[in-house]
């Protein structure tokens, strides 16, 4: 298997908020700011410290002093300008590969919501505004925003600024996206987002203003619309309109797609004529490698130069023997979900909140992270969303109670035990079949029978979306940092899968979209976290993952993002 592997990388390899912001994009460190990460310390993972991110630049702050004559007299006066750089020449190149646990299912912008497309092609593909390392809305596309009004934004966009084709990024570019976006007949998955709910606007249209002007006008308030911009990565029109636009990927970014296959990966190559100057590498390749074994195998004899997920057993192998070892609070968190598809929808307990609390009690959430992950790659959850996502509420723990737990399972009506499958989408996330092991040995101290039923993520995902399952091991990555991603999706009785549909929880998700005060968003996110924790919806969170990334110590300039973005922009290869 690993000979098939590695014959396969190194033939790919061998192709060629505010109501008014006026922003003004920092010096270098700007967007996707660099600071140091304070790594998770333990006994098997030493700390390491990489002070420069990887980051796609805006134009550094310049201050020019300006003559000018007031009342007849000549005055010297200080303005602080945002130029676009001239495009400069690449710089002396080199190439690195990422060994990634996940294909890149398609290049088009609107037709997944899969971290890892989002990870790889933000290098390709821009949005108007991005987050910075500490979560802070930065400009990109767009140079400005304001609010006019509760239910109209207005962006100044980038000037000077062409896709890949050669098509210009204006504001026809702007509304082209978004009106695919809206269209029913491109069945975006994303169209969750930018949906109204009874108590909260959605995103109605964009108008034009000028060439470099648009107006976002929503149904409603819709105060999550900010946060989510950043996924909405810009089309251009007359190649956004072909049929195979999946397999070419257009965008402005600063890299450009060279060849594409999602079994065997991407390939991309600098964009010398970038707007924020031409990347440091000349080439950068992302390679499915689902098997945690085989992306390690393929890191130590070089044929790939970084991994993410490594196993922990070997960090401590790693870091220091021509490897470095780094990590990073992830925006995802595992649950275990409980169906509630049409073929149960009238069958007994599965219908029975009951059900849902027996196995909540049964759970040993400690012996999980202690036992497969070492403490290390993974902690105990403490709310259904990951520490550092805007609106995450910590919940108060919940022991392993078996008494409890038999007690809730016979009010749903389970006497003589139960017989469940557990379906696991397998190499998607650390150690998810074992994960789903220990789950049947502690479900079985109260009587349930389960089964792991692994599958491949492109069978898994249509079972999860038809919630015709009994338990599912699933995970959401709040690429937003925002909780509406990971709210209104799972919990909101317009999204979810498993037919939760409780009122007020639907009220409170609403109403936290719908609010532009980000208190009171915080308040109510709070409250609805609250409520899942305390077991309404059919989601029970079971840890809260750690990334772990391993990488040739040749690389330079690359730091993980807690959103999981791989920025390439600033990254070099050292001889």
């Amino acid at each position: 298997m690993y000979q098939y592997i590695t014959s396969r990388v190194r033939r790919f390899a061998s192709l060629a908020s505010d109501d008014v912001v006026q922003l003004v994009a920092p010096h270098q460190e700007d967007i996707r700011m660099k600071r140091p990460l304070s790594m998770f310390m333990s006994n098997m993972l030493l700390a390491s410290v990489i002070l420069s991110a990887c980051a796609t630049p805006t134009p550094q702050v310049v201050t020019v002093k300006e003559t000018v004559v007031v009342e007849g007299t000549p005055q010297v006066i200080e303005k602080v300008v945002t130029p676009t750089p001239e495009p400069s020449a690449p710089t002396a190149g080199g190439e690195v590969k990422i060994g990634w646990d996940e294909e890149i299912s398609t290049l088009d912008p609107q037709k997944h919501v899969g971290i890892s497309n989002f990870s790889a092609m933000i290098n390709v593909q821009e949005p108007l505004i991005f987050r910075d390392r500490n979560s802070v809305i930065q400009p990109l596309l767009a140079t400005s925003w304001k609010r006019l009004d509760d239910v109209t934004w207005e962006f100044e966009l980038r000037k000077g600024v062409s896709f890949h084709n050669g098509e210009p990024f204006n504001a026809e570019a702007v509304k082209f996206t978004f009106d695919r976006l809206l269209d029913p007949a491109t069945e975006s998955p994303q169209s969750f987002l930018w949906a109204p709910s009874d108590l909260s606007g959605g995103l109605e249209k964009v108008e034009l203003v000028d060439e470099y002007t648009v107006r976002f006008i929503t149904s409603g308030p819709f105060g999550a619309l900010l946060a989510t911009l950043p996924l909405a990565f810009i089309m251009p029109p007359e190649a956004g309109a072909r049929d195979d636009y999946n397999t070419l990927g257009y965008g402005t970014g600063p890299f450009k797609v060279v060849e594409f296959d999602s079994q065997k990966g991407l390939l991309l190559e600098a964009n010398p004529d970038y707007w924020g100057g031409a990347p440091k590498l000349s080439q950068i390749s992302f390679i499915p490698l689902s098997e945690t074994a085989t992306r390690l195998s393929a890191l130590r004899a070089g044929d790939v130069d970084i991994i993410n997920a490594p196993p922990v057993e070997e960090v401590a192998a790693l870091q220091g023997n021509g490897f470095k070892v780094i990590d990073t609070e992830s925006n995802d968190t595992l649950v275990l979900a409980v169906g509630r598809g049409p073929a149960k929808q009238n069958v007994q307990p599965w219908t029975n909140p009951k059900l849902v609390e027996a196995v909540t009690y049964a759970i040993d959430r400690n012996v999980l992270v202690d036992s497969l992950f070492a403490g290390v790659q993974a902690r105990p959850a403490t709310s259904v969303l990951s520490p550092g996502i805007f609106g995450y509420c910590r919940q108060p723990s919940i022991p392993r109670d078996l008494e409890k737990a038999k007690a809730a399972l016979l009010e749903a009506g389970v006497e003589a035990g139960l017989k469940a499958n557990i379906v696991v989408p397998d190499g998607v996330r650390p150690k998810s079949v074992e994960v789903a092991q220990a789950l049947v040995a502690q479900l079985a101290d109260i009587g349930i029978e389960a089964q792991v039923v692994p599958m491949e993520p492109s069978s898994a995902w249509p079972v999860l979306n038809s919630s015709d399952f009994d338990f599912f091991l699933d995970g959401w990555g709040t690429m937003t940092m925002d909780a509406d991603f990971n709210l209104f999706k799972n919990f909101h009785i317009s999204g979810n899968r498993e037919g939760t549909d409780i009122p007020e929880l639907n009220e409170l998700v609403a109403a936290a979209r719908a609010s532009s005060n980000d208190g009171e968003r915080e308040d109510l996110y709070c409250q609805a976290q609250q409520m899942i924790w305390n077991g309404v919806s059919r989601r029970i969170p079971l840890y809260h993952l750690v990334d772990i990334y391993a990488y040739n110590a040749r690389v330079e300039g690359w730091e993980p993002r807690h959103d999981k973005l791989m920025l390439m922009h600033d990254v070099s290869v050292a001889e």
